[in-house]
């Protein structure tokens, strides 16, 4: 039995936060440091008990409550999706959240060990996920939050490729290619909004009326103004944020034939700031996609839909 949407809207919402700590904590681990094992235990069991929680309600649990029933909770509804509970989850699991509780409530320095088993802990869990959901993707070892999002609105195709060309682009450390591919992303993305929120306006013929042009231009700056913070307060962004990443990313300019082309005023300087902005782009449109806010399928099927409701 599918979860109903409002559930299945708030597991995946848990679902990606507890992937972004779980990265936090691999990210620890790796730089590593005196601190970094204990911090990575602390994450991957915070991960962990998050993942717990989203399999409890998923199965139609609760959730919530003491660690042990969470646990119990999602170990039914693997069993019952079908799915087996992987042997030695259980213990792996106690022993990383008894390892954070010895890091939080009495400063014990934990070891790598102990983070290397937190961090998997997590990881099994999050494979789990699909067996329960088929709603949500499943995440292997190195898929990042930009990536997870793709397979996410994987049936959005379009604005998916974009998002993993974007990130395949950062990889190669080709910022342009990544801020264009992103750029295409959020196009594409409120293109198929529902309902629309953005649409290209287009200058009609006659513009080329000086008089004209002058009574419309203080018209369309005001919009353009009132734009400006409208469209990033929909989009669960701070104006200030908003032109932050547009301004990475670029405006699309599309043509009459489809081709779309990027324009920015400066080009992006490191591959922390892109990496930055293409992070809030997957945020915006994960809660476009979870919210019902986007259409879920191609942009063709999209368009056509649209235009047949007119006829």
């Amino acid at each position: 039995m599918s979860p109903d949407p409002a559930v299945l809207e708030s597991s995946l919402r848990r679902w990606l936060v507890a992937l972004e700590v779980l990265l936090a904590a691999e990210g620890a681990l790796r730089r590593g440091g005196t601190t970094a094992p204990t911090v990575a235990v602390i994450l991957g069991d915070t991960a962990a008990e998050t993942l717990l929680g989203v399999l409890s309600v998923l199965g139609g649990g609760e959730g919530s409550g003491k660690r042990q029933a969470l646990q119990n909770e999602a170990t039914k509804a693997v069993r019952d999706a079908g799915g087996t509970w992987p042997a030695g989850l259980g213990a792996d699991l106690n022993a990383a959240h008894g390892a954070r509780n010895g890091a939080v409530h009495q400063g014990v320095e934990q070891t790598t060990s102990a983070a290397a088993t937190a961090i998997s802990a997590a990881r099994r869990l999050l494979d789990l996920l699909p067996v329960v959901s088929a709603a949500i993707p499943g995440a292997d070892t190195g898929t990042t939050l930009i990536g997870a999002v793709a397979a996410l609105v994987g049936a959005a195709r379009e604005v998916s490729e974009q998002i993993v060309e974007a990130e395949r682009e950062l990889t190669a450390h080709r910022l342009g290619g990544a801020a264009d591919a992103g750029a295409r992303a959020l196009y594409l993305a409120l293109q198929q909004s529902t309902p629309l929120l953005r649409q290209p306006l287009a200058a009609p013929p006659h513009m080329a009326d000086a008089g004209l042009r002058a009574y419309l231009q203080p018209i369309t700056g005001q919009i353009d103004r009132i734009d400006a913070w409208l469209v990033p307060m929909a989009l669960g962004l701070q104006p200030v944020a908003y032109a932050r990443m547009v301004a990475v990313l670029g405006s699309v300019v599309e043509t009459l034939s489809g081709q779309m082309h990027v324009q920015r005023r400066d080009e992006p300087r490191s591959v922390d700031e892109v990496r930055w902005t293409l992070e809030q782009l997957v945020q915006v449109i994960f809660r476009l996609w979870t919210t019902g806010s986007m259409y879920v399928g191609t942009r063709d099927e999209y368009l056509e839909q649209r235009f047949a409701r007119r006829r």
